[in-house]
């Protein structure tokens, strides 16, 4: 897929993004997740992090089956890509039992699946989009709480213009884009985790590594590390180990806030792999 056309759905993306109803996420909030929405979901539960909020996420199964029945809990949003998520579907339901307000956020459900979450009064964000992944991505960081001091502001605006992100990032990071390497392995910070699990959805490559774990890799792998500027005095040593062993470490550095470094790095994936999802 050429460029233009990346550029394209993401901007398609960006506009059902805009579009979504706001969701508020408060103090106590669980964030939860099935397997493939990882991205929105942790770009979600930084912003929340910055925002100084309490708050924790888990897979869904987690959710329902270790957190849900011995905490009290008033609020969870959920993400699923499937629109026939049994673990979403059990999730939502036993949380809606427990009196949590529940949003989940998903494509159109089927409509057996619809007809019992609206059963349980749960608030359904549906993407009706043919980038779901993308769309969410993008709207969880639009969903960013309010963040203290003067980066509200800054990164407010940033949030409001995001036409041109991915122009930016095929700007700055041109030899990443264009070389059309395909890594093995992803390995990311907090902040870049959701770039790294959509790398890896789009290309079909192994689970994504948190950056620490990078050294302990056979000689000889190739890996891509995305980070930020902000952590990236916690992992030198570790960088360095890991290229002395042999390993192929090519490491991409985002000089932004770590809020939007979430979803800059999904886009560098997006922009790397040419792969809308």
């Amino acid at each position: 897929m050429q460029l233009y056309d990346v550029e394209r759905y993401y901007l398609e993306a960006l506009r059902e993004a805009e579009e979504l109803p706001q969701i508020h996420v408060g103090e106590g909030t669980l964030i939860a997740f099935s397997r493939g929405a990882e991205p929105p979901a942790y770009t979600l539960y930084i912003a929340t992090l910055h925002a100084g909020l309490k708050t924790r996420i888990a897979s869904a199964t987690e959710a329902s089956v270790h957190l849900l029945p011995y905490k009290d809990q008033d609020r969870m949003v959920l993400f699923t890509l499937n629109p026939k998520d049994t673990r979403a579907l059990n999730t939502v339901i036993t949380a809606a039992l427990l009196n949590v307000k529940v949003t989940l956020v998903t494509p159109p459900l089927h409509e057996a699946y619809e007809e019992r979450v609206r059963m349980h009064d749960v608030e359904v964000v549906g993407i009706a989009s043919k980038h779901p992944l993308l769309t969410m991505t993008i709207a969880s960081l639009r969903w960013t709480p309010k963040l203290m001091g003067f980066r509200e502001g800054r990164v407010r605006g940033e949030i409001s213009n995001l036409r041109d992100a991915l122009k930016w990032i095929h700007e700055t990071y041109k030899d990443t884009v264009e070389s059309g390497a395909r890594y093995e392995i992803a390995a990311y910070t907090p902040s870049t985790r959701p770039g790294a699990y959509y790398y890896c959805r789009a290309i079909g490559c192994h689970e994504p590594l948190p950056l620490e774990a990078v050294a302990e890799l056979p000689r000889g792998a190739k890996i891509l590390g995305l980070l930020t500027t902000t952590e990236e005095h916690a992992y030198k040593d570790l960088l360095l180990l890991a290229r002395t062993q042999g390993i192929q470490l090519d490491t991409v550095t985002f000089n932004t806030d770590p809020v939007t470094a979430t979803l800059y790095s999904t886009l560098l994936a997006l922009a790397t792999t040419r792969k809308p999802l």
